[in-house]
């Protein structure tokens, strides 16, 4: 078993409050916990390592030049792991992190710009990936997982994806003024079938 799966964060800690207070009386309270405690922790740590961290006298711990070796590093990994924790946290919080987006290049290009301003201004931590394609690519790219998730108008229906309809837009139909299907009300799919 190697020596760093056998330290504790706990005992890290105990080392570094002992190392910088020179007090066991004065570490115990910073970690709130007990003297004997740390005396535990410390005395683990030695048998661990195999090495005296501290000549103790009645009075005072003094660090061996073993621990003066050892306290940068100690509290390096203290700060990396208390770093990793807020990292977490902001993730976990949506403060910090990313999210990939496929849309359809009509979405892209008229929905997306505002979204991604009002989303930057709430969230200016999370990066966001804009990724546009054509309407035929679209199912794929979301289906194959290279991305969070889509905005588009997908040609046909994916068993295996959801999708879950964010508005409602009407298509229309241009024509020449003088066109058989000008000036109608409605038209269907059907009634513009048969022309070119």
């Amino acid at each position: 078993m190697s020596i760093e799966s056998q330290l504790s964060l706990k005992q890290l800690r105990a080392f570094v409050a002992v190392y910088r207070s020179g007090k066991l009386s004065l570490a115990a309270t910073r970690l709130s916990v007990t003297e004997s405690a740390v005396s535990t922790m410390l005395r683990q740590i030695e048998a661990t390592l195999n090495l005296a961290l501290f000549d103790r006298t009645s009075r005072a711990l003094t660090p061996t030049q073993a621990a003066h070796d050892t306290i940068a590093v100690a509290e390096r990994i203290l700060q990396d792991v208390a770093s990793l924790g807020s990292h977490f946290e902001a993730l976990s919080d949506l403060r910090r992190g990313r999210v990939h987006i496929v849309v359809t290049a009509t979405v892209a290009a008229v929905l997306m710009p505002a979204v991604v301003r009002r989303f930057s201004a709430v969230y200016p931590d999370v990066k966001i990936i804009l990724d546009d394609c054509a309407p035929d690519q679209f199912l794929s790219r979301v289906a194959a997982d290279h991305v969070d998730f889509g905005i588009g108008t997908p040609e046909a229906h994916d068993p295996q994806l959801e999708l879950v309809p964010l508005l409602h837009d009407h298509l229309c139909l241009v024509c020449a003024d003088d066109h058989p299907l000008a000036g109608r009300e409605d038209v269907t799919w059907a009634d513009v079938a048969p022309h070119p």
